[in-house]
């Protein structure tokens, strides 16, 4: 049940969002991540390679005078883009900033942990929450699964089981949220299975991501591979999926590396009945391997190649951006 009223927006927090004397009673940090490889296939038990993101969302609490708890999310810039306050026992809200998906969604939260148990009343009242993202919103990079982990990590509920009740989907980039390394992740009849691994190859300075500036929907991807991959033969696509992961995490050179980024692209597009990205926008880019991260077509993608060559023809023939993947990365090592 939720419900809005026709309040004047309250008066919104400096950018620290937090007031000078305010008891701090919670504060954490979660990383973002992309998805290396296993994108679709992962739904259907294919062995997933992803890569926790040093950016990604924090959440600082703090106890107030007031008896409701407010929360505010706020991105990259500090301007914010929800804002709500909530009554702690009927959870009546004000919500001068968001939009009802967004409010749904922190009602489906409230639903979940009043299902596990949860005291929501002692929760939320008295409390500020401030979110903060540490990267653009529309990069791809985790906006919702840092979001759905903060808030389970506070709550003190299963951030896989969250998200599965509230967006649905692998939960793959939940785990990404704590990671200390990259890993695998694996759906395992229904069961999350997860796995760190090292991964700092010797060629990772020629590995690097470059910004599309299509932001995809991964829900209505989701929904798209459902529909499509009834129509091709699917016997033996997680095991050809699986391999890729596989191989790619243990590749030696660049060379290797490069052949199984090809050969996960060919089984996905078979799997989706798209072209790939690198046949479709880039087919005179020849220094190197383009591969889809996540949904198709947007977001980000994957490039091998010389730096200097990648930024010749993705920055100053395409001018588009491009980061190096090593400095973003969580690693143990």
């Amino acid at each position: 049940m939720w419900f809005s009223t026709s309040v004047p927006c309250v008066e919104l927090p400096k950018r620290n969002c937090m007031e000078s004397n305010s008891e701090i009673i919670f504060s954490a940090h979660a990383h973002g991540k992309i998805l290396l490889s296993g994108e679709y296939a992962i739904l259907d038990g294919a062995k997933g390679f992803a890569i926790p993101l040093k950016k990604g969302q924090t959440l600082q609490i703090g106890k107030t005078t007031s008896t409701d708890a407010y929360f505010i999310s706020l991105d990259v810039e500090g301007n914010p883009w929800f804002e709500a306050r909530f009554h702690p026992e009927t959870l009546g809200v004000e919500m001068p900033i968001g939009t009802k998906e967004m409010l749904d969604r922190w009602m489906m939260v409230f639903e979940f942990a009043k299902q596990k148990g949860v005291d929501l009343k002692e929760k939320l009242t008295g409390i500020q929450a401030v979110f903060h993202l540490e990267f653009p919103r529309n990069w791809g990079w985790g906006s919702s699964s840092t979001w759905i982990s903060l808030l389970a990590k506070w709550l003190g509920l299963d951030a896989w089981e969250l998200n599965k009740h509230v967006f649905g989907g692998s939960g793959y980039d939940v785990f990404a949220s704590f990671s200390t390394s990259p890993y695998y992740f694996t759906l395992k009849e229904g069961v999350p299975q997860f796995e760190n691994i090292p991964w700092i190859p010797s060629f990772l300075n020629q590995v690097l991501l470059v910004y599309l500036g299509q932001k995809q929907d991964s829900r209505a991807g989701i929904a798209q591979y459902q529909s499509k991959k009834v129509n091709v033969k699917w016997e033996g696509f997680v095991d050809k999926a699986n391999s890729c992961s596989i191989h790619l995490s243990k590749a030696e050179n660049l060379f290797e590396f490069e052949s199984y980024l090809q050969e996960h692209e060919s089984i996905i597009r078979i799997l989706i009945g798209e072209e790939t990205i690198q046949n479709r926008l880039f087919p005179d880019y020849r220094w190197g391997t383009v591969k889809s991260l996540g949904a198709w077509g947007g977001d980000f993608v994957l490039v091998t190649g010389a730096p200097q060559n990648v930024l010749d023809y993705f920055m100053k023939e395409k001018k588009l951006l491009v980061l190096p993947l090593h400095p973003l990365m969580v690693s143990s090592h």
